[in-house]
């Protein structure tokens, strides 16, 4: 009776410790950063809730045994431990609608599931890989400069570090014939010759106002053309997976009008405002997406 108890406990310790689940990872290698991550440090690994700051990949995901569960700190605990205990060097939490995570943001995470309960353990990539890495971009970014002067690469720095995660966005490697490709059609489009209309590369940042303390923010990429008539200004986004249009008016360089936009189950129309160069266009956007405050900050290079 007494050993029947000890290994009945025993079981029960185990399937009560059992409450998170890895899976190995093996595929596409395209993941996104983010120059303002914090890390939680409370943990046996670092903890991301956004994209981290420095490249990585991933070596698998941790997903709660029970999918109706929320994510809660001794989940988040228990998950930093499996994470270290299959050499990762962190741990990035996904919060599924709260953040905006999912698979239409990122076209690498389509393997896994989406949701509350996911989280992905990754590795830092080693000094070497990044400096390989940095060559091979280095020496695209060399050749487009000379094919296509009148981008001004060699001084846009902004313009190229946008095109670059753009392309990483849509889940290609930039280290890729592909993704190379990709990168030169994209920053190619935007030479236009017309003074009243032309081809701009933006990224939004969307920021769900909620209470929760952690980041709720998605970012998104594409293509706009940009009309101009006179005082009235026209921002249409190419066909893609994000969807707006701006139309408004200028004057001294600021911009007032209203604002449409939709990706995926997320849609919003509101007061738009910002300011307009001749290289670049800045756009604040307010209103209500599924019945919750959101804020749009869209950036417009060329």
């Amino acid at each position: 009776m007494k050993s029947s108890l000890i290994l009945f406990l025993s079981l029960l310790f185990l399937a009560g410790c059992a409450s998170t689940q890895y899976s190995a990872y093996v595929g596409n290698q395209v993941w996104l950063t983010s120059k303002d991550a914090v890390a939680d440090q409370r943990f046996a690994t670092p903890v991301y809730w956004s994209w981290p700051e420095r490249p990585y990949l991933v070596m698998g995901s941790i997903g709660l045994a029970n999918p109706q569960k929320k994510w809660k700190r001794g989940d988040t605990a228990e998950s930093a431990r499996l994470a270290r205990s299959k050499g990762g060097d962190a741990l990035i939490v996904l919060e599924g609608d709260e953040t905006g995570v999912g698979q239409n943001a990122v076209p690498a995470m389509k393997p896994f599931p989406t949701g509350s309960t996911s989280a992905l353990v990754i590795r830092w990539k080693s000094s070497s890989e990044v400096d390989e890495e940095s060559h091979r971009v280095d020496g695209l970014r060399a050749y487009l400069k000379r094919s296509y002067p009148a981008l001004g690469l060699g001084s846009k720095n902004d313009l190229w570090e946008m095109s670059v995660e753009y392309v990483a966005w849509l889940g290609l490697d930039i280290n890729s014939q592909p993704g190379a490709g990709k990168v030169e059609e994209v920053l190619s489009s935007l030479i236009t010759a017309s003074p009243d209309t032309s081809k701009r590369l933006f990224k939004g940042t969307l920021r769900a106002k909620a209470t929760s303390t952690r980041p709720t923010e998605t970012i998104v990429y594409g293509i706009a053309t940009v009309t101009r008539t006179g005082d009235d200004v026209t921002i249409v986004s190419d066909p893609g997976k994000i969807s707006f249009k701006f139309h408004g008016l200028t004057g001294d360089g600021q911009l007032r009008g209203q604002f449409n936009f939709s990706s995926g189950a997320t849609a919003f129309t509101g007061k738009a405002e910002g300011v307009m160069s001749p290289g670049k266009i800045l756009l604040k956007s307010d209103g209500l997406a599924a019945g919750k405050p959101i804020e749009g900050i869209f950036t417009f290079l060329q």
